[in-house]
């Protein structure tokens, strides 16, 4: 077969690797939005076990029950950071590997790592800016804003 962006010849097998991170892609687009609410709590602080509540009130910085557009944002920047190991301004496959429980089922670290590469890389550069990362992170919020005024509330962050 040719690749039209690239003229190459690819074997059956390449194409079935890259249809498998394609899948792997999609789904962890559709995983990733819920987890992605985990870790802008969670990254920076100890702790995988938090419960849903326990999130809402570290997102929750003004204490007003409500989690509005910027203190998402800015936990989002802040899990960024804890991801940004190295202080570089852009979180890379490695950092990513690393946050990962390497017993994690299913495709594990290092498939989890890759897909969550391919979703929030959106220059294709193989690398999360923060940019990308905050901008994903926005398309998670609308997800969970349940009655979709913009703002997150401790009802919104109860198990679906």
């Amino acid at each position: 077969m040719r690749s039209p962006a690239h003229g190459t010849r690819r074997s059956g097998s390449e194409w079935g690797r890259l249809s498998f991170w394609f899948q792997t892609a999609r789904m962890f687009r559709t995983v990733s939005t819920a987890s992605l609410l985990i870790a802008l709590s969670t990254l920076a602080a100890p702790g995988w076990a938090q419960s849903g509540q326990a999130r809402f009130r570290q997102l929750d910085t003004n204490h007003d029950g409500l989690v509005d557009q910027a203190e998402y944002d800015a936990g989002a920047r802040q899990s960024f950071a804890a991801l940004d190991r190295d202080h570089d301004g852009y979180v890379s496959l490695d950092e990513l590997r690393a946050s990962i429980d390497p017993n994690a089922g299913g495709i594990g670290a290092d498939g989890m790592a890759r897909a969550q590469l391919m979703s929030m890389d959106q220059n294709y550069d193989n690398l999360i800016s923060e940019a990308e990362f905050v901008d994903f992170a926005d398309q998670s919020m609308s997800k969970y804003d349940r009655n979709g005024d913009g703002r997150l509330t401790s009802d919104d962050f109860a198990p679906f």
